[in-house]
């Protein structure tokens, strides 16, 4: 089972990229503690923020580094609260030093139904003169269309967005 990830991850093209949507969040947090949140404690998302994430499910690796595969089940805004969509992702990319981690999309019953590929970044940097406590988020949805009438990713977007914000008054300062 763990040759078939790990043929999947190969078969990801990052390379393919047609277009790229940043967003920019400033967050009442430590760059520190949220990015470890990130890197070490995602699954967690399931417990902040249950109405968007069902369910998390570590496949492969060890949750923190290049080539961990994960399972989710989860719903999106301005979808009705029922409608559940499933994604096994891959850690593509960590660097530790400027706090940043990509996830590639190895299937989905949306995304990948959606784009030919989705790849997504969380950056984080302190904010300057803030003294640690704040921090600015930069996602940056990386994604290649089928075609031309491929809707934009607006609710992934919305997203981390909300869960950016509202992990500022959850995580400890």
């Amino acid at each position: 089972m763990a040759d078939q990830f790990s043929d999947a991850v190969q078969d990801v093209d990052v390379d393919h990229i047609e277009e790229s949507h940043p967003v920019e969040v400033e967050v009442k947090c430590s760059a520190d503690i949220f990015y470890v949140m990130f890197k070490e404690d995602m699954t967690q998302l399931t417990n902040h923020f249950p109405q968007y994430f069902k369910s998390a499910e570590l496949l492969e690796g060890d949750g923190k580094t290049v080539g961990t595969v994960r399972l989710w089940k989860y719903a999106l805004p301005g979808h009705p609260a029922d409608e559940e969509f499933t994604v096994k992702e891959t850690i593509t990319k960590v660097d530790d030093e400027n706090r940043s981690i990509t996830y590639c999309v190895l299937e989905g019953s949306c995304l990948l139904n959606t784009y030919k590929d989705f790849a997504v970044t969380v950056s984080v940097t302190p904010k300057e003169g803030a003294e640690d406590s704040e921090c600015i988020v930069r996602w940056c949805f990386d994604l290649a269309k089928e075609h031309e009438d491929v809707p934009h990713p607006h609710p992934y977007i919305e997203l981390v967005d909300f869960i950016s914000k509202e992990l500022g008054s959850i995580l400890p300062n």
